[in-house]
């Protein structure tokens, strides 16, 4: 009998031990999935960080598009009043009653104003400089867009990670449920030992 005892208490004393080793591990688990919780906030926030920033360098495309075209637009104007004004002086009439002389002077310092000024339209004066800003843009775009991805494929480990985390936790639940039931058989067994 006594030596029953002495099997039965060694066998109760290993399961406390037991049951102390699977705590020692749900509490790694738990300070595990703590951290993974808090990287999985960080990449969110990151992620929404870097979604905001898209925003205002899609609002920024916008803008520049804006500013472009009115700059395209505005071009227009200026070179359609500038053709206006050299065909109305090339339409005036030659001779203006004596005033040939001063009006031939007029005429020309206007054209000669007229094509200086529809040079400074000419495309490589505007256009450079905004296609400089598309170009830093379009970089600025690709390198976030890595940073996207980069930040996406993140939070996708994560999420795989707390999925195996969910499924390790559910098979541990088993574990202590049967752990459970042994102990319970354990008390019936001292129970009837006792009696």
């Amino acid at each position: 009998m006594d030596e029953k005892k002495k099997d039965f208490y060694t066998y109760v004393d290993n399961m406390h031990k037991k049951n102390e080793e699977i705590h020692g591990i749900l509490d790694a688990k738990k300070k595990i999935k703590k951290e993974e919780n808090k990287k999985i906030e960080e990449s969110e926030r990151m992620i929404k960080n870097n979604d905001v920033y898209i925003e205002t360098i899609d609002d920024i495309h916008k803008n520049n598009k804006l500013s472009y075209l009115n700059l395209k637009k505005e071009r227009f104007i200026q070179k359609s009043k500038l053709m206006n004004l050299n065909s109305m002086i090339s339409e005036l009439p030659i001779v203006m009653q004596g005033e040939e002389k001063k009006y031939y002077e007029f005429k020309q310092k206007s054209q000669q104003k007229i094509n200086e000024l529809l040079e400074t339209l000419e495309p490589p004066l505007y256009p450079e400089n905004i296609d400089d800003l598309w170009n830093k843009i379009k970089e600025c775009q690709k390198h976030t867009e890595q940073l996207n991805n980069s930040i996406t494929e993140m939070h996708n480990e994560l999420n795989i990670v707390n999925k195996e985390y969910v499924n390790t936790k559910d098979k541990f639940r088993n574990l202590v449920e049967l752990e459970k039931n042994k102990n319970k058989k354990l008390k019936k067994i001292s129970a009837t030992l006792q009696v």
